[in-house]
């Protein structure tokens, strides 16, 4: 009896170990791309969020600086870093800048009517002129608290200080005339 071994060609199934190798290294690159572009994209979403929020808190703070300080009879007192004015019921309104706790206050008779936490700088600027039909001699800056007619406040918002995402700073302005002078 002869023995012949005779092959029978049917399809192969499945992947050869190089195939398999190969498709694996190309998955993990895409994989790696995509979980890059992700993270890129969530710390461009923090970083938009944290000057939003930024922004939102310099917003609030412009709008009760404006409402309390439109009020006021007079400055009193002017520093560097604080001002004193008479409100219209005639007691203290202090405005202060803290550098160490990186605070912007607004204080009337020992009570804090608003903070702004993170506050890197504050700069105050009183301006005297005439005002009248609606207008201010805006270019008068003045150093007498009796002939001041309006103020300048700057402040620098950090958010350093207060999100700890990703570092943004925000300007803010408010130049505000007294209405009972």
């Amino acid at each position: 009896m002869d023995c012949t071994i005779t092959s029978i060609n049917r399809p192969r199934h499945g992947y050869t170990l190089v195939e398999v190798m190969i498709s694996s290294v190309f998955s993990l690159l895409v994989l790696g791309v995509a979980v890059t572009f992700c993270f890129y994209i969530s710390q461009g979403a923090s970083a938009i969020n944290s000057h939003t929020l930024l922004e939102t808190e310099g917003q609030l703070a412009v709008d009760n600086l404006t409402r309390d300080l439109r009020q006021v009879r007079s400055v009193s007192a002017y520093s560097t870093d604080s001002m004193t004015f008479v409100d219209v019921d005639n007691n203290p309104l202090v405005l202060t800048f803290d550098s160490t706790s990186n605070t912007l206050s607004l204080i009337k008779t020992n009570n804090q009517l608003f903070q702004i936490t993170g506050c890197a700088s504050a700069q105050f600027q009183m301006y005297g002129g005439m005002v009248g039909a609606g207008t201010l001699d805006n270019t008068n800056v003045t150093s007498s608290v009796t002939n001041c007619r309006a103020v300048l406040v700057n402040w620098m918002l950090s958010s350093n200080a207060v999100y700890h995402a990703s570092a943004s700073e925000s300007l803010q302005s408010a130049k505000i005339v007294f209405r009972n002078h």
